[in-house]
């Protein structure tokens, strides 16, 4: 989790190496750059993150904890991804009901 998010900063920050304890605004980055952060942290990750998730955890180690701990708090975040993907799924099959396709 801790390499997927410094991969993450790593190319936004186009930097070669994050450490875990490295902030990320002392590293260059900014509320920009922080809006693209998050929104791929929330395509990787089947949590929540607010627009102040960076702001108030801005180090790889931080957010990782973060994440974890939002994991463990709801135990079924799996079984809502996947039901997630099941609606997902069923509102494709409408739509190519509808437009005669199946």
């Amino acid at each position: 989790m801790e390499q997927t998010i410094a991969d993450i900063w790593q190319e936004l920050l186009k930097i070669d190496q994050v450490g875990i304890h490295d902030n990320f605004f002392e590293l260059g980055g900014h509320s920009l750059l922080a809006l693209q952060v998050l929104a791929h942290l929330r395509s990787r990750f089947p949590i929540e993150f607010s627009a102040a998730s960076l702001f108030e955890r801005p180090t790889v180690h931080l957010l990782s904890a973060m994440i974890l701990a939002e994991q463990k708090e709801d135990p079924s975040f799996q079984d809502s991804s996947r039901r997630g993907q099941k609606r997902k799924e069923r509102k494709l099959h409408r739509m190519m009901q509808a437009q005669g396709k199946e």
